[in-house]
């Protein structure tokens, strides 16, 4: 987010102090910018659709939609924000580590 400045370092499901565009110091969670489809698989966040983050695949369904391990959720590019600071879907995380067990890349 421009104009934001993260007084701590980023760790998931923690909320932390940022000061704000107008020189206020608020404490919560933070998401980074827009996705813009680059860098997938990765962690992001469906703007306006709960307070958790979910590992998104690489490919798209026939709508041009990404879908995230769970299952849980779609979401086209254009609604996926960078993580942040926001809690991680444990589902996700737990689909994620027995990718990376058997050695999927995604």
């Amino acid at each position: 987010m421009r104009g934001v400045t993260r007084l701590t370092p980023i760790v998931p499901g923690e909320m932390q102090s940022v000061v704000w565009i107008d020189g206020t110091v608020k404490t919560g969670f933070v998401s980074g910018g827009a996705a813009e489809g680059r860098g997938f698989p990765q962690w992001a966040k469906r703007i306006f659709a709960g307070d958790k983050v979910h590992w998104f695949a690489e490919e798209k369904n026939q709508w041009g939609e990404r879908r995230s391990l769970c299952g849980r959720v779609f979401a086209d590019d254009a609604s996926l924000f960078l993580p942040g600071n926001f809690a991680r879907c444990i589902a996700c995380e737990k689909a994620r580590s027995v990718q990376k067990r058997n050695g999927i890349k995604s």
